[in-house]
């Protein structure tokens, strides 16, 4: 079966850079790889700043993520 796809294009592309799967990221976050699936592929309704910005931060992204009726916050 194939990984599902985050919903934001910067955080998608910043995994494929960093060729990070989302247990990776849940391990960077300290997070369970679920709740990161649900929280990058738009599964979770809405979604803190802060935690935009740790998702940011772990991916290397220059610019935090966007508080967009996409991104949630």
């Amino acid at each position: 079966m194939a990984e599902p796809q985050p919903i934001c294009p910067a955080v998608n592309a910043a995994m494929k850079q960093k060729r990070l799967s989302y247990q990776e990221l849940a391990d960077k976050l300290g997070q369970p790889e679920k709740a990161v699936v649900d929280l990058v592929t738009g599964s979770s309704p809405r979604i803190p700043g802060s935690t935009l910005q740790n998702v940011a931060e772990a991916l290397g992204m220059k610019d935090s993520i966007p508080q967009d009726g996409k991104h949630g916050a």
